[in-house]
């Protein structure tokens, strides 16, 4: 169960796409041949690129995972 209001922006991150404090990121990955989702808030107004993506925790908080 996510630890976020349902209501917040949500999206995928993308290399180049603009992110505003409290704006929430999903990240789809496979584990054990699962696919799994986690929710990262964003911490900071930023442009996503390799050096800030939401394992980053400068930038992002991790808020829970989806399945």
């Amino acid at each position: 169960m996510p630890s976020y209001p349902p209501q917040l922006p949500q999206r995928s991150w993308r290399p180049g796409c603009s992110w505003q404090a409290g704006e929430i990121c999903l990240v789809a990955y496979v584990e054990n041949r699962r696919q799994m989702v986690s929710a990262y808030l964003c911490l900071v107004p930023h442009i996503s690129n390799g050096a800030n993506d939401p394992l980053n925790p400068n930038f992002w908080k991790p808020c829970g995972l989806l399945r």
